[in-house]
């Protein structure tokens, strides 16, 4: 075994690890709590979190997969929790082409400022969930 490789496993925690490990069942777990935007983005910056932490200690490709998953799943409700954009809302953007819109945040009430191509990702990811879903099996 290298060096490089004694040093990573040193520096990952086992607790870690194994927390990392179980966070895409535990991400599934939690979505029967979450039921609004705020506590969406509450997971998901815990998410963000661990996955910092999972690099910053150089964890292997294993612990960062299963934390990446977890926040793509997040993602995916956060998605399911966002309102799709009328078609006037749509009409207001401008039109293809016409990017003047694009940069800015959604300011309706009651809503987490996202971008507007931010809040299309995460609504195609939820689109997409059961996919991934069997995609894990």
């Amino acid at each position: 075994m290298a060096i490089d490789s004694i040093g990573t496993l040193l520096a990952v925690p086992n607790s870690f690890r194994a927390t990392a490990l179980s966070f895409p069942d535990k991400v599934g777990q939690a979505f029967a709590l979450v039921e609004t935007l705020e506590q969406a983005a509450e997971l998901l910056d815990r998410a963000e979190v661990m996955s910092q932490f999972a690099r910053r200690v150089r964890a292997d490709t294993e612990t960062i997969n299963a934390v990446q998953f977890g926040k793509l799943l997040i993602v995916g409700k956060y998605g399911e929790l966002l309102e799709a954009p009328t078609p006037a809302e749509r009409g207001a953007m401008g039109g293809r082409g016409n990017k003047k819109s694009e940069n800015e945040k959604a300011s309706l009430p009651g809503r987490l400022a996202l971008t507007k191509q931010t809040a299309s990702e995460y609504r195609k990811v939820a689109t997409n969930l059961p996919k991934l879903d069997r995609a894990s099996d």
